[in-house]
């Protein structure tokens, strides 16, 4: 590693008085050929002390809660009361109307299903579901309200018409399949039975 030699010099100049430090200026004449190190131009760092004054953290308040922020909430405990409610008074599936609840039962479309029955003189019978008719049909199986129910047997009402077989009245019946919780014994038991006569008269016995 070659020195530098008796012509190089460096001033270091570092002054310190009570209150600032005063700039540390670094010099060199260019070093000679060979030498390891060089210092192109004067370097000059400018050091200040800190502030003793503490700057004030500014606060910010909060501002007034807007109700808004709670509606999701709301409308959400809503929607599950509602639905309960529904399960439990008017036959609702626990898959339907918002699924609460509805992993921890069986209750569902695959242990539901309706039967048509068409009555009128000389002729008693029961039906298949047409295709045109499915949906409807399920719909009053996973909700079998008045509604659902009405408009089911509306439409085979006048299918029936349609083709010209006589029919009286139309009886739907949705059954709900349960299992025993100790032997799983499977057991079929009506929900709901809705009967609507050719006079557009609907007579549900429940």
């Amino acid at each position: 590693m070659a020195a530098l030699d008796s012509n190089q010099k460096a001033v270091v100049e570092h002054r310190v008085d009570n209150s600032n430090l005063k700039p540390i200026s670094l010099d060199s004449q260019q070093a000679a050929p060979g030498a390891l190190f060089s210092v192109i131009s004067p370097i000059t760092v400018e050091l200040s002390p800190q502030s003793s004054v503490l700057s004030p953290i500014p606060v910010v308040l909060s501002p007034k809660p807007d109700w808004r922020i709670w509606l999701p909430a709301v409308l959400l405990i809503a929607v599950a009361l509602v639905q309960i409610s529904l399960v439990k008074t008017a036959g609702l599936g626990p898959w339907k109307g918002g699924g609460f609840g509805m992993f921890a039962t069986t209750d569902g479309t695959a242990t539901r299903h309706v039967r048509i029955f068409v009555e009128a003189p000389e002729r008693s019978e029961e039906l298949d579901i047409a295709p045109s008719q499915e949906f409807a049909a399920s719909r009053a199986e996973l909700f079998p309200s008045d509604s659902m129910m009405g408009g089911l047997a509306r439409a085979v009402l006048v299918r029936e018409q349609r083709y010209g077989r006589p029919v009286q009245s139309v009886r739907l019946e949705v059954w709900r399949t349960e299992f025993s919780p100790g032997s799983l014994e499977a057991t079929d038991r009506p929900l709901r039975v809705f009967t609507l006569y050719a006079d557009q008269t609907a007579h549900d016995p429940r």
